[in-house]
């Protein structure tokens, strides 16, 4: 579904409206106040909750992009308030995943309305480079393709593996008769999907010239960055009878992104729990005064730099079998180093038959 209310979502992961100030991802919590008086009997908690029915979900990157390396990367989030010596901290990239009600898009007007009407969790991203068809979105339509077939920058195929202590409230809260304990993890974790880049799109155009058109702060930074912004595409499987497998995977131009510069000499070494060292190099720039994104080119190639995405549309489910989304791959080519059982890069020893693995995937096809 489209997303009307994309410009409150910009103004937190855009960080170009108006001024582009920084901004953190982290959403607080809120108590409730407490009751007047207690009710007669303590209802339980089946009774009193109200299940969020998720009707679509949207995917957006957001990381370190090296194109002539073809890869997706950590990077470094520098020490916005100096409270670490001017030191940055090394993060991984990531995905935000949103399950949206269908009330989040015909009666949520606030960010509250919206964070009740939804699910967002952030998810690992387990991924290589791929070749498979990004394609214009119908818009008009609001499913499938124009049958334009778009040329893009780099593409990447992977499978998300969603951090649990990132849900959000509502993600606890779906109906148990329909998701596994009430949480979204066995329906999603190991969903296959595939992230794109490419020149902004007819429609990415037309709408932020739109809203340039109606907001003079916005007008200003378009004219003056709007080559910071391209398509992000996103792909997941969809049903289509005429595959084989029951499946195809083509990318769409659901989302935009925009492109900071970084700073590759700049690197943080992590630590990790087996003590195995890894240096993490590239933190993005801000300007000192105000604390906003150094945004990049991306007319400019090879193209490096932190980006970000955000949603245009967040995909009706009844356009999708949620059975199929964790087809079509084999864990082992994205994460073989985490999971047990993966061919050995060196002697090719082990792996399990067909490809598959208790994280789910396989290999069938599907492009």
């Amino acid at each position: 579904m489209k997303t009307e209310h994309i410009f409150a979502i910009l103004a937190l992961g855009l960080a170009a409206c108006g001024d582009g100030e920084i901004v953190d991802d982290e959403k607080d919590g809120t108590e409730t106040s407490e009751p007047s008086s207690s009710p007669t009997s303590e209802p339980s908690f089946e009774e009193s909750i109200v299940y969020l029915e998720p009707a679509a979900i949207g995917i957006e990157y957001v990381g370190l992009w090296d194109e002539a390396g073809d890869s997706l990367n950590s990077y470094i989030f520098p020490d916005i308030d100096g409270t670490n010596g001017g030191v940055g901290s090394a993060s991984t990239d990531f995905l935000v995943i949103t399950l949206a009600s269908l009330e989040y898009f015909t009666q949520a007007t606030t960010e509250e309305e919206r964070a009740y009407e939804s699910c967002e969790m952030l998810a690992y991203y387990y991924n290589a480079p791929s070749e498979y068809e990004s394609h214009e979105f119908d818009w008009d339509a609001g499913y499938g393709s124009t049958g334009n077939v778009m040329s893009t920058w780099s593409s990447f195929e992977g499978f998300v593996g969603i951090i649990d202590s990132s849900m959000s409230e509502r993600c606890l809260e779906l109906d148990p008769n329909v998701y596994v304990n009430g949480d979204p993890i066995d329906a999603f974790d190991g969903m296959r999907v595939g992230i794109a880049f490419g020149e902004k799109t007819n429609h990415i155009i037309e709408v932020f010239e739109n809203y340039a058109s109606d907001d003079s702060d916005f007008a200003e930074s378009w004219a003056e960055n709007s080559n910071a912004y391209m398509t992000q595409y996103v792909a997941i499987n969809h049903p289509n009878a005429s595959e084989s497998s029951g499946f195809d995977f083509i990318g769409y131009d659901w989302n935009y992104a925009f492109m900071v510069d970084v700073d590759m000499e700049i690197c943080e070494s992590i630590e990790y729990q087996d003590g195995s060292v890894e240096e993490i190099c590239g933190e993005f720039k801000v300007n000192p005064e105000d604390n906003t994104y150094v945004f990049g080119n991306t007319n400019l190639d090879p193209r490096l730099g932190y980006v970000r995405g955000g949603s245009f549309w967040l995909e009706d489910f009844p356009n999708l079998d949620l059975n199929l989304l964790k087809l079509g791959y084999d864990p082992c080519d994205f994460a073989g180093e985490y999971l047990e059982g993966c061919p050995d890069e060196e002697t090719e020893e082990g792996g399990t038959e067909e490809g598959e693995t208790d994280e789910g995937g396989s290999d069938e096809g599907g492009e």
